[in-house]
């Protein structure tokens, strides 16, 4: 049995791991019993599949914002907004962003439109600019 009373988030993320929530893993086949506090391990806890509560019940959940996607594989970035609760097909725009100076940047996030640390509303629009390939010489 695992307990994990006391866990908070890491304040130094590193932004190419932002793609998942490590805080909500996929957890595929695996059951999930949820424990009451105070409930002894050798009891049987009722099993759900609601999500967990959080570490500390009396903290308000931390509002969502817009991450920095730029410099991110597009797919990437869309994985990382559906990840949020983003509907990027209703909701998330690609514009072309001209070509890219270097290949590697192809297909990378230019720009984003609203700004890293806007808050994220339900229905709010993204948009997304996209290197495109590099002109050929």
């Amino acid at each position: 049995m695992y307990s994990f009373t006391d866990m908070k988030k890491n304040p130094l993320t590193i932004p190419f791991l932002w793609d998942r929530d490590w805080f909500r893993p996929d957890l595929g086949p695996y059951n999930v019993d949820v424990m009451k506090p105070g409930q002894a391990a050798a009891q049987k806890p009722q099993s759900n599949n609601a999500p967990a509560q959080a570490a500390n019940p009396g903290q308000q959940p931390q509002a969502l914002v817009v991450p920095d996607l730029r410099g991110m594989a597009h797919t990437d970035a869309t994985k990382q907004l559906q990840a949020l609760g983003v509907d990027v097909q209703k909701d998330v725009k690609y514009f072309k962003g001209g070509p890219a100076t270097r290949a590697v940047d192809t297909h990378r996030i230019r720009n984003q439109e609203p700004k890293p640390g806007t808050p994220l509303e339900p229905g709010m629009r993204v948009s997304l600019q996209v290197w495109e390939a590099p002109a050929v010489k």
